[in-house]
């Protein structure tokens, strides 16, 4: 739902608070009649108001909903690193693919799940993060909890605070895996 502005909502208050018996009013009684309809004006337009908040409110929830089951459950990985390239923030599917509990990912440091053979190439990428314009794309072996390894391609995006400082580093992880692997063909 579109919000109305104010002049609207006054208007809409006005009609409302406006008194169908059309009895006359002595002149005594103006200045008070005149504040009783507007406290009720102000009554109703502060509950036109409350309306509105209610349903922008709902809408706001029903769209943190919708980002979180996308973002949740995507098909790569999302990490979100912060400024000292922790993990802040991490999905489902990165959580699954590196074999740790989402909240034991947070707060714990991305190089960690980096494969000791690659972990030159992700330094070298990572330092030049901040420069990044479009995003920067490299595969590297990382870590799982358990030991293992997988092929995966990162995908580094640099993202800014309004003032054009770095405010973070967004990770999407693709299992590469199953690309990775050699075929295999029957010698029959």
């Amino acid at each position: 739902m579109k919000p109305k502005h104010l002049a609207q909502l006054r208007k809409e208050a006005e009609a409302l608070a406006t008194p169908t018996t059309g009895g006359p009013v002595e002149l005594a009684d103006v200045d008070r009649a005149r504040l009783v309809h507007e406290l009720q004006t102000h009554q109703i337009e502060l509950e036109l108001q409350n309306d509105q908040l209610r349903e922008a409110q709902l809408e706001l929830v029903q769209s943190h909903n919708l980002f979180s089951d996308l973002y949740n459950f995507a098909p790569i990985g999302y990490i979100t690193l912060d400024r000292g390239l922790q993990i802040a923030r991490a999905n489902l599917r990165a959580s699954e693919l590196l074999g740790v509990d989402r909240r034991e990912l947070v707060g714990s440091w991305f190089r960690r799940f980096v494969s000791s053979k690659d972990q030159d190439t992700y330094y070298h990428n990572i330092q030049k993060q901040p420069e990044f314009v479009t995003p920067q794309e490299l595969e590297l072996r990382l870590l799982k909890s358990d030991g293992t390894t997988f092929h995966a391609r990162l995908e580094i995006t640099a993202s800014r605070e309004s003032e054009g400082e770095q405010a973070h580093c967004l990770i999407a992880i693709s299992d590469l895996s199953a690309q990775k692997k050699p075929n295999r063909t029957d010698s029959s």
